[in-house]
């Protein structure tokens, strides 16, 4: 199955490596509370890299669309647990791409609309408009955006390992012979 050798290639990331970590520290200069603030997350190459292969997971075009994966993957498994478990994945993926950890003038920032931003105006494409966007906001405004950007991918990370997790413990069940097992769900062999 395609997605488990783009899953692969995903979570193969240095950045991935399954714990995604991302920090916003606020360092205060002297004693006026003005300061700088610092975003702590991947580098531009691990970024990129990263976007190549998880842009097919969440491009609604793409054959690899997390959604679509996740439909087919749980009508190959006539199994009502799988069911369970595949609608809770949907809805979670629904939720990362509709619900934010942010606020803009009162309204909640939607993470799809953030990341389409980022990916077309700075990774993929590449659209003047979206560039030409992403360069007119203000520093502040700017980086709450990347932030909402990075929690974005986390979401969808943390969703790409638990349709792993679901193919792992299909074929546990006895299910999706067919598929192999995502490498980073293998059993490690001892050494």
């Amino acid at each position: 199955m395609a997605f488990v050798e783009l899953a692969d290639e995903v979570l193969a990331n240095p950045w991935c490596g399954r714990q995604v970590e991302v920090r916003l520290e606020y360092q205060a200069i002297g004693a006026s509370g003005r300061g700088d603030w610092t975003l702590s997350g991947p580098t531009e190459p691990e970024l990129k890299a990263l976007l190549i292969d998880l842009r097919n997971l969440i491009q609604r075009s793409s054959d690899q669309y997390l959604p679509r994966v996740i439909d087919t993957l749980a009508s190959a498994v006539p199994d009502p647990d799988a069911l369970v478990v595949a609608r809770a994945l949907r809805g979670r993926f629904d939720e990362a791409i509709a619900r934010g950890t942010t606020y803009e003038n009162g309204r909640p920032l939607k993470p799809d609309n953030v990341a389409r931003l980022w990916l077309y105006g700075r990774y993929h494409h590449r659209e003047p408009g979206k560039a030409r966007q992403l360069k007119a906001l203000d520093p502040i405004t700017r980086l709450v955006y990347r932030m909402e950007f990075l929690t974005y991918l986390q979401n969808v990370l943390g969703i790409v390992v638990d349709v792993c997790d679901f193919i792992t413990v299909s074929k546990e069940r006895g299910y999706l012979a067919s598929v192999p097992l995502c490498r980073g769900a293998e059993p490690e062999s001892p050494a």
